[in-house]
């Protein structure tokens, strides 16, 4: 017996995703403001963000995510000592460029393969090309060397992490 889903009911049920996805960025955000520090190498740290931004623009597609993306990118611009909308901003061009890889029925391929750390890696070197365009140094360091020292290792760094939500993802399918 096939059951068929009204509107309203497909309305009801993206809208309680969203909930749950926004919860979880929050989460996310807060752990990255206060705890990743622990974790971080010469003070590079893993975007677990964008790793979650990507995770949601290759389940529900693009359209969905460049919405969630912004309002992920405005709470950790709230939470963190950044300059207000940059996350926003650049949280919003990851989802987009993620959303490029979407193929409607094929997202459990897509997380359990090793194409979802490289969209990672693809979204995230994207993140920071755009991030350290519009980022103050004072440090006056040139703009190639902040992104080869701090958004290369920053990029590779968030790879990494992001072979655990695929492993999560073969492991749910078997």
């Amino acid at each position: 017996m096939k059951v068929i889903y009204s509107n309203e009911h497909k309305k009801q049920k993206r809208t309680i995703r969203f909930i749950y996805y926004t919860i979880i960025a929050l989460l996310i955000s807060i752990l990255q403001v206060s705890i990743l520090e622990f974790i971080s190498v010469s003070s590079i740290t893993p975007d677990f963000l964008i790793i979650l931004i990507v995770w949601i623009a290759l389940v529900e597609g693009r359209l969905w995510i460049l919405f969630a993306a912004f309002i992920y990118g405005i709470i950790f611009d709230f939470l963190s000592n950044d300059l207000m909308g940059m996350n926003a901003l650049t949280k919003t061009i990851v989802a987009f460029v993620a959303g490029l890889f979407y193929k409607e029925a094929k997202s459990d391929i897509q997380l359990s393969s090793l194409r979802f750390p490289l969209i990672v890696l693809i979204c995230s070197i994207v993140h920071n090309l755009v991030y350290f365009l519009f980022y103050f140094n004072p440090s006056g360091a040139s703009y190639i060397n902040m992104i080869l020292i701090n958004g290369l290792a920053s990029s590779l760094y968030t790879t990494v992490f992001s072979i655990f939500p695929m492993f999560m993802s073969v492991f749910r399918n078997r």
